[in-house]
């Protein structure tokens, strides 16, 4: 049975980025002397483009981390069903076999469903669920990728997995996710916000669109960036 190529997520990922960045300044150039707001829309589109492909990207390589290693997955897995077996129906280990998963290699469909029945993509809320999944689920090279992530490493993903639920769901509490994690100072000074007021959508707008005094690129370029960097962190030599 072949196995998926992580590796190769990554590098699908990098010419995803490429792409969106080329087509964003392309259009761009093309409208720099129309409205400001146009501007800054398109700004906003090319930054939700890259946030919704972040979350496939990171998906997509954590399915074939499993894929190609599934042993600590297995290993959770095995100890779900025992836990389940003792909680629903009582029973003990020496009620059940020495080995309830009987295979040792799990096809992309199989961890998939797995990790979600319906088959979402997986959504990584935090640094700390980040290090809990990694130890759990993920084995040898790639759970030691993924566990060399630093904390300030990312702050780029949970800042773009905020902004990108702000302006998709404009819900308060959105919202003020969005509000209260930019303002931190764990945040990168390129990316943090620092004005008087919180930020509404017209606001996230702007944010995504200006270029900061000592940042010669706007914000939605630097986002297309350190994703990009994140997603490199994870190859395996």
């Amino acid at each position: 049975m072949r196995t998926a190529d992580p590796n190769g997520v990554i590098d699908d990922f990098e010419d995803l980025v490429d792409d969106s960045l080329t087509d964003w300044m392309s259009v761009s150039a093309a409208i720099s002397l129309q409205p400001v707001a146009l501007r800054r829309k398109v700004a906003t589109d090319a930054f939700l483009g890259v946030a919704v492909s972040w979350e496939s990207f990171l998906s997509d390589w954590w399915t074939a981390a499993i894929n190609k290693d599934p042993s600590a997955f297995l290993v959770q897995a095995e100890s779900a069903l025992r836990t389940d077996a003792k909680a629903r129906f009582g029973l003990d280990a020496a009620d059940l076999a020495n080995k309830l998963i009987s295979r040792s290699h799990l096809s992309l469909d199989q961890v998939r469903r797995m990790l979600d029945p319906n088959e979402r993509n997986i959504v990584i809320h935090g640094y700390k669920e980040l290090d809990k999944r990694a130890n759990a689920e993920l084995a040898g090279q790639y759970r030691t990728k993924a566990t060399s992530i630093t904390s300030h490493d990312w702050q780029i993903a949970e800042a773009t997995r905020v902004i990108r639920n702000a302006l998709a769901h404009r819900s308060k509490s959105a919202l003020a996710e969005m509000n209260v994690l930019l303002r931190k100072n764990s945040v990168p000074l390129s990316l943090r916000w620092t004005g008087q007021r919180n930020l509404d959508i017209a606001g996230t707008m702007r944010y995504l669109h200006t270029h900061r005094p000592a940042l010669a690129d706007s914000r939605t370029k630097v986002y297309h960036d350190r994703l990009k960097g994140l997603a490199v962190q994870l190859r395996i030599p």
